[in-house]
């Protein structure tokens, strides 16, 4: 009896693998991968103030402003529900206008760690389509509708459990991929958490290789990035007129998140405060 059926198993989950994705359509597999993947907001995040802070992004300011008295960088999320966002700069003097909206631009997309953004708004534009499945892996093609989009295509790559492992993006200014690993933890409801990242970009010449390693922790019930680890590798190819050469750049640094305020009504106060301002 044992002989027989570990043969029949092999075959039932290979036509269980090669067969899944043939009654799924595109829009079904993104809305059950939102319906699946962790936010705090899913559990009534309505008010959210943090810090973050990097010693690399201290050491960067320092050198920028040379000639100012400059201890420590941080910065102060304000975010309240549906999706107002606001960063202050703590530490630099006053002034500098310029560098501080441009350490806020730089940092703002920290948020999305934070409080994910949902696959089914990002998509809402483009057409979808099922694109064909290789094993256990089924493609999902997103094209632009509108034809006005930067990105005209996106390639979204779903396993059978229904999670998006990978996405790729082709612009006129190049070609992205974003790789995902997840899991489920203690305290994400069996839901899927984020625990790294990792983002080829190519635009010309230049390769960057970016990775992009998770840490939590919980807050009022509700998890969040405790810090980042980012690690990037860049590679330039040139030519000095006899042979192909490679300019390699590597760096590495630590962002931390920490002094969550949950539910506290902190940013609606600073939301109020700046409008009457």
């Amino acid at each position: 009896m044992v002989k027989t059926y570990i043969p029949i198993l092999i075959v039932f989950l290979t036509l269980s693998s090669a067969t899944w994705g043939k009654n799924k359509s595109p829009e079904s597999l993104v809305k059950t991968y939102d319906l699946r993947t962790y936010s705090p907001v899913k559990f009534d995040l309505k008010d959210l103030v943090f810090t973050l802070k990097s010693d690399e992004i201290t050491k960067q300011v320092k050198k920028l402003i040379a000639t100012a008295d400059i201890k420590d960088v941080s910065f102060t999320f304000y975010w309240m529900f549906p999706g107002k966002a606001a960063i202050e700069v703590n530490g630099l003097p006053n002034g500098f206008e310029r560098i501080k909206t441009n350490l806020k631009n730089m940092v703002l997309q920290r948020l999305d760690f934070i409080i994910p953004q949902k696959l089914g708004n990002t998509l809402r534009s483009y057409k979808l389509s099922l694109a064909g499945q290789k094993g256990d892996r089924l493609l999902v093609l997103a094209k632009d509708k509108t034809n006005i989009k930067t990105i005209n295509e996106i390639k979204l790559h779903f396993i059978d459990t229904g999670m998006l492992k990978k996405i790729e993006t082709s612009s006129p200014a190049g070609y992205e991929s974003f790789e995902k690993d997840m899991s489920t933890k203690s305290w994400s409801h069996n839901k899927w958490v984020l625990d790294e990242l990792k983002v080829i970009t190519i635009s010309g010449l230049k390769k960057t290789a970016t990775n992009y390693k998770l840490d939590y922790g919980k807050v009022a019930g509700m998890g969040f990035v405790k810090e980042i680890e980012i690690s990037s590798v860049s590679e330039m190819q040139f030519s000095d007129g006899k042979e192909v050469k490679k300019n390699r750049v590597e760096d590495f640094q630590t962002v931390e998140f920490s002094n969550y305020k949950v539910n506290e009504g902190l940013a609606r106060n600073y939301f109020r405060k700046q409008k009457k301002e």
